[in-house]
């Protein structure tokens, strides 16, 4: 599927990954909204899409994720 700018959702999941730095590895969604330009609606869903699939995983609060395998305190 792709939006109206012709960007794919795979193209989007990929930004929320880029999103990550190894200094920054605990993200809020607002925060994934503001990297990545994509609407806060959008993040938040894509966000709940891959955390549902184990793909990026709460940080120990439901505000707060990360990507999998990071087990980084916050």
């Amino acid at each position: 599927m792709r939006t109206q700018n012709g960007e794919s959702v795979l193209a989007r999941i990929v930004r929320i990954f880029e999103a990550f730095t190894p200094e920054d590895s605990s993200l809020t969604v607002s925060e994934i909204s503001r990297r990545t330009g994509l609407h806060v609606a959008t993040a938040s869903r894509l966000v709940a899409v891959r955390a549902s699939r184990s793909i990026i995983s709460d940080a120990g609060s439901l505000s707060r994720c990360r990507p999998p395998g990071d087990q980084r305190a916050n």
